[in-house]
């Protein structure tokens, strides 16, 4: 990375008490791993691992860390440290290099802002804690590489609804999904882990479905894990992926494909989409609001509304798993979206704007 000037910008007056700071050289924070900062961008390169910072104490970032919006952590990074980034309080993007391979101890507890992480196939280990608290995240992506999820990794996440769990993970740590009270899916894509701590989903959705892989659906019956009431099965070649703008989307319930047309969770999908959802029980209808745009839409009927103007649909909204289903084209589409189908990899791309 090519050097930049340090600079020190004092007052006009000498001896003016109000200082601003310009971070722009780079410092070590590992002993190969260096950083600088600019703009609201931490940025880490060089190689190897990022220091342990014991309770967050004594970094080299904590002069300015209430100002990053945005880490970047380079290729060549393999770890990175206990603590090296909690409290982050405005911290609301994270680009991971594809040589990460662990997330330390609370590396990232208590960093409020995030919404969203997708971690790059290479992670191996999440580690005690790492995304505790992180309150407004709302997706996970787990790559296929991670085995291990340590306690209390994911806990107090309360707007967290699904998220799936990699064929090889093998260990699952206490207090893991504790307090994400929306949680209400959980997908395993392969075996029942060799370890499953206790008290890892307690807290969350009493409506909670737990999806077990239909080749794996005997040994997950046979060693009774969860609650066969809360127990479903899925196959994963019937999965249908849906992005949204080249994010995908995790469900508490699968997307179908009936009459031709695929069938999204609603809240899932329009929450995804940056709306407000409600519910009115009486007519079983949903209400979603998104930049002055009202969408309404109502079970076993093939006419939505959008700002009451009547739009008729191929296929009407309907409810599977007790989860509620809409079809994904039409409602995208009625937000201003556009929605194509890739038949070869049976995948729903919708792209909106912000």
């Amino acid at each position: 990375m090519t050097k930049k000037i340090f600079a020190l910008m004092l007052g006009v007056i000498i001896g003016a008490s109000h200082y601003t700071y310009i971070y722009a050289q780079d410092f070590s924070c590992g002993d190969n791993a260096k950083y600088s900062y600019e703009n609201g961008v931490l940025t880490v390169y060089g190689t190897g691992k990022i220091n342990d910072y014991n309770n967050g104490n004594d970094r080299p970032w904590d002069s300015f860390f209430n100002d990053v919006n945005k880490i970047v952590i380079d290729n060549g990074i393999t770890e990175i440290g206990d603590w090296a980034f909690s409290d982050f309080k405005n911290l609301s993007e994270i680009q991971f290099g594809n040589t990460l391979q662990t997330i330390g101890e609370r590396a990232f507890y208590n960093c409020s802002s995030i919404t969203y992480i997708s971690l790059p196939e290479g992670i191996q280990t999440i580690e005690d804690g790492a995304f505790n608290s992180c309150t407004s995240m709302v997706r996970v992506d787990l790559p296929e590489s991670l085995t291990s999820i340590g306690n209390s990794s994911f806990m107090n996440l309360p707007q967290l609804s699904a998220v799936v769990i990699p064929s090889n993970v093998n260990s699952i740590g206490k207090w893991a999904f504790f307090g994400c009270s929306s949680l209400t899916g959980i997908y395993f894509e392969g075996k029942v882990p060799n370890e499953i701590g206790t008290y890892m989903i307690s807290d969350i959705n009493e409506n909670y479905m737990i999806f077990v892989n239909t080749p794996y659906a005997a040994e997950w019956s046979e060693k009774n894990i969860f609650d066969p009431e809360h127990t479903y099965l899925y196959n994963t070649e019937d999965i249908i992926p849906i992005y949204l703008n080249n994010r995908r989307i995790n469900f508490d319930q699968q997307p179908i494909i009936k009459d031709g047309r695929t069938l999204v969770p609603v809240r899932a999908i329009f929450e995804a989409m940056g709306a407000v959802v409600g519910w009115d029980e009486e007519t079983r209808t949903v209400v979603a609001e998104r930049n002055g745009i009202i969408i309404k839409i109502s079970i076993d009927n093939t006419v939505m509304y959008k700002n009451d103007i009547p739009i008729t649909i191929d296929v009407p909204a309907v409810i599977e798993n007790s989860r509620t289903l809409v079809p994904a084209r039409a409602i995208s589409e009625a937000f201003g979206a556009q929605v194509s189908w890739d038949e070869a990899s049976r995948t729903v791309n919708i792209t909106i704007d912000d």
